[in-house]
């Protein structure tokens, strides 16, 4: 099985903005196992207050394939696509404002430094699908979540916005 990566290319991929940096980096932190490689179909990483990843798939994926938009993720220092190992993590986020977020996370695979270890896998991209509060409709883009501020919150990576700061 490929992955299908045909979805992806309507969302935003949380690479292109370094105000997602923290956001990004703790998904991609916690979408590993102790081993450094994407957490098996089925298993769930706790972090933060109260949030998990679970993991639904990961495939890999056919570089002939949608290469227009593997070329705009790796961008044009990314190397050339052909010569490239990739895969597609499919996760969900659930935290306590909102549950069943979906993850999408494109891995590049290098050999390892030390042989024997395994591959080596590092996020490429991250694409994020929440539910819009206010209208039901899918969201692309976590700050427009009305929830954005408690998502840094329950991540670890914000301030509590409930918190009285007139101390």
């Amino acid at each position: 099985m490929v992955a299908d990566l045909s979805g992806l290319s309507k969302k935003l991929n949380l690479y292109s903005d370094e105000s997602y940096e923290d956001f990004r980096d703790v998904l991609t932190d916690n979408a590993v196992d102790d081993q450094y490689t994407p957490l098996a179909a089925g298993e769930v990483k706790w972090f933060g207050n109260d949030c998990r990843l679970e993991s639904v798939s990961n495939t890999p994926v056919d570089v002939n394939q949608d290469q227009d938009f593997l070329s705009d993720v790796i961008g044009p220092g990314g190397g050339e696509l052909d010569s490239l190992s990739l895969s597609h993590s499919k996760l969900l986020l659930h935290m306590q404002a909102e549950e069943n977020i979906k993850i999408d996370i494109i891995w590049e695979l290098t050999e390892p430094h030390t042989p024997g270890d395994p591959k080596d896998y590092t996020p490429i991209a991250v694409y994020y699908e929440g539910t819009d509060s206010f209208t039901d409709e899918p969201s692309f883009d976590p700050m427009d979540s009305g929830y954005w501020d408690e998502f840094l919150h329950d991540m670890g990576i914000g301030p509590d916005p409930y918190a009285d700061n007139d101390e």
